[in-house]
C-alpha cells in the first residue's frame, strides 16, 4: 500500500514530526515479542511493515487520525511496546501504526484510590507514581513493561489475579476512539465493549483503574510430587483460601528446573513449584490458616526476586537451548485434567522437556475458578530449517487441545481469528 500525498499532507500538518514514513521507524514497528521466522512471513504473503507511524498526544488527535483513516481507507494499527507474541501490534496489510508512547499520563486520586492513566503507560511506570500515593496496580500482567493500554485492549491475566481477576475487573471507566472516529467513554459493565476486543472496536484513550493498598509481598514456595496433588491443592486453594492469597503460581518440573538453572531461583527441583504471595499485613492469618495445609508438603519462604516468577522467565530460561513452542489459554481448573490429557496425546510425557519431545505447564489461578496455562514444548529444529513451518503447527494443536477442553486462547492476534468468539 502506497500513502496518498494528501493524506501525507493532511498527517503532516496535525502531527509534524510525530508523523514519520521513515523506513527504519516503519521496520521497528513491525514485530512484537513472538518468535516468528522470516519463512512463516514470507508463506503468508502478508505486508507486515507500515507505511507509516503516528504518535499522538491526545483524544483529539487520535479521532483525526481515524477520521483521516477513513477517508483514505488505511488500516490502523494500535501500538504500545509490543510485549505480545500473536501479532496484535504487527500489520497485516501496511497502513499505519498508532504508537501511544508519548500518552503517558498517570493521576492518581488518593481518597477514590483511583489512577487516570494514558493507554501508554506501562504498569511500572503506574505502580511508581501510585506507590508514592500508598497505592499500586491491584493485578497486571506479567510483561511488567507492558502498557496499560494493551492490557485492558487483551483484558490481561496476570500477577493479583487470584485476589482481583482479570485486568477488565479492576477497570471503572474507558474512553475510546470508535471506528467512526468519535471519542466514547463507557464504565462499569459496558467496559467489556473494549476490554478483549484488542483494538478491534476502537482506540483506548484514558482508562480509569481501581488501585490497592500498597504492601510488600511476602512469598511462600511448596514443592510437589505430581500432577494430581497439584490438582487437589488447586482445589482446595479455591475452596478454603479465596480471601487470603493474592497471587498463585504453578510451574511444572521442567520449567522449574530450566528457571533454576538460568537464574539460581530458590525452587525445589523436579518437582511442582506452587508459589503463592500476599501482602505482608496479612502475614499472620494466612500463615495460621496456610500451614496446616502446607505441613503435607516440603516448603519454604521465597525470596520474591523479580520477574523470573513470571512466565517471560521460562521463555527466557529456555531460549538458549532451542525454540519454545507456547501457547497460553484459559481453562476452568477442573477442565485441566482433560487438558492434559488431550496434549499428552499429541506432545507426550508432560513435565518433560526435550527436543521434539514432551511439555510442560506454567499456571496462574483465577478468582473465578479460571487458569490461565502456559504449555510449553521444545522444538528440535532450528529457525533457519524449512520443516520449521510444520514444526510451528504444533502450536495449533495446542490451541484446538484449549478449546476441546471447553478453554479459549488468551490472545487471539492476526494467527487465530477463527478462535475470536470463543475468547469474547
Amino acid at each position: 500500500m502506497t500513502l496518498d500525498q494528501r493524506a501525507i499532507k493532511e498527517l503532516t500538518k496535525i502531527f509534524g514530526n510525530r508523523f514519520s514514513t521513515d523506513l527504519a521507524e516503519r521496520l521497528s514497528h513491525s514485530a512484537d515479542m513472538g518468535f516468528i521466522p522470516e519463512l512463516v512471513w514470507s508463506g503468508l504473503k502478508i505486508n507486515i511493515v507500515p507505511d507509516a507511524v503516528v504518535y499522538p498526544k491526545s483524544a483529539d488527535e487520535v479521532a483525526e487520525l481515524v477520521r483521516i483513516a477513513n477517508d483514505y481507507e488505511l488500516p490502523l494499527v494500535p501500538y504500545g511496546r509490543g510485549t505480545n507474541r500473536y501479532g496484535n501490534a504487527v500489520p497485516a496489510d501496511g497502513g499505519i501504526v498508532v504508537d501511544f508512547s508519548q500518552m503517558r499520563s498517570v493521576e492518581i486520586d488518593q481518597k477514590g484510590g483511583k489512577a487516570y492513566v494514558g493507554p501508554g503507560v506501562t504498569w511500572k511506570e503506574l505502580d511508581k507514581v501510585a506507590n508514592q500515593y500508598g497505592l499500586q496496580a491491584a493485578t497486571y500482567p506479567s510483561s511488567y513493561d507492558s502498557t496499560v493500554g494493551g492490557g485492558v485492549a487483551g483484558d490481561a491475566l496476570g500477577l493479583g489475579s487470584y485476589e482481583h481477576g482479570f485486568v477488565s475487573d479492576t477497570v471503572e471507566e474507558v474512553e475510546f476512539v470508535d471506528p467512526r472516529g468519535e471519542i466514547r467513554l463507557v464504565q462499569k459493565g459496558d467496559v467489556a465493549l473494549v476490554a478483549g476486543a484488542e483494538g478491534t472496536t476502537g482506540l483506548i484513550t484514558r482508562v480509569t483503574l481501581k488501585l490497592k493498598k500498597s504492601s510488600p509481598i511476602m512469598s511462600y514456595v511448596a514443592g510437589v510430587d505430581s500432577f494430581d496433588k497439584v490438582i487437589d491443592l488447586i482445589e482446595k486453594f479455591y475452596t478454603n483460601y479465596s480471601t487470603l492469597l493474592w497471587h498463585i503460581q504453578v510451574r511444572g518440573p521442567a520449567i522449574s528446573n530450566g528457571i533454576i538453572d538460568k537464574f539460581n531461583a530458590d525452587l525445589f527441583s523436579n518437582k511442582w513449584n506452587v508459589i503463592f504471595m500476599f501482602p505482608e499485613y496479612r502475614k499472620d492469618l494466612v500463615l495460621l490458616k496456610l500451614l496446616p495445609l502446607l505441613s503435607n508438603y516440603s516448603y519454604k519462604k521465597l525470596e520474591w526476586s523479580g520477574w523470573w516468577t513470571f512466565n517471560h522467565g521460562a521463555i527466557v530460561a529456555f531460549r538458549p537451548k532451542g525454540l519454545l513452542i507456547h501457547q497460553h489459554g484459559l481453562i476452568e481448573y477442573k477442565n485441566l485434567p482433560k487438558l492434559v490429557e488431550k496434549l499428552s496425546h499429541s506432545f507426550g510425557k508432560l513435565g518433560e522437556l526435550k527436543p521434539g519431545t514432551g511439555f510442560d505447564l506454567d499456571i496462574a489461578l483465577e478468582r473465578r475458578e479460571v487458569l490461565l496455562v502456559n504449555v510449553y514444548s521444545e522444538s528440535q529444529l532450528g529457525p533457519e530449517d524449512k520443516k520449521i513451518l510444520a514444526e510451528l503447527g504444533k502450536n495449533t494443536l495446542m490451541m484446538e487441545s484449549f478449546i476441546e477442553s471447553g478453554g479459549s486462547l488468551l490472545s487471539v492476534g492476526m494467527f487465530a481469528q477463527q478462535y475470536a468468539k470463543n475468547r469474547l
